[in-house]
């Protein structure tokens, strides 16, 4: 079963895969800018989803799309362990309000 947010994310792939084959394929193949927000929301796994969707037609972008998705997940990495290191000892022991 899909999540919301894995679900939305297909959708927007989807809806994006769509848009960009209905484009007049004379000319050079641009992707939109909206590949990014599949990486910003997913990580590192919509990195790799838009990089292997995007490859053939524009590299570059699939290059930042993987780039993006590490970023994200290396701050979250990042932003994990500084809350574990200056959470308090008895963050857990609280008394409930």
């Amino acid at each position: 079963m899909l999540t919301v947010k894995a679900s939305l994310a297909l959708e927007l792939v989807l809806y994006i895969y769509m848009h960009n084959n209905s484009l007049n394929s004379m000319q050079g193949r641009r992707r939109s800018a909206a590949w990014y927000l599949l990486p910003i929301f997913i990580g590192l796994i919509g990195g790799v989803i838009g990089y292997f969707a995007v490859r053939k037609d524009d590299p570059i972008l699939a290059k930042r799309l993987l780039y993006v998705g590490i970023g994200n997940l290396a701050i979250g990495i990042i932003f994990a362990v500084l809350v574990s290191l200056y959470a308090p000892d008895d963050f857990y022991s609280m008394p409930q309000i």
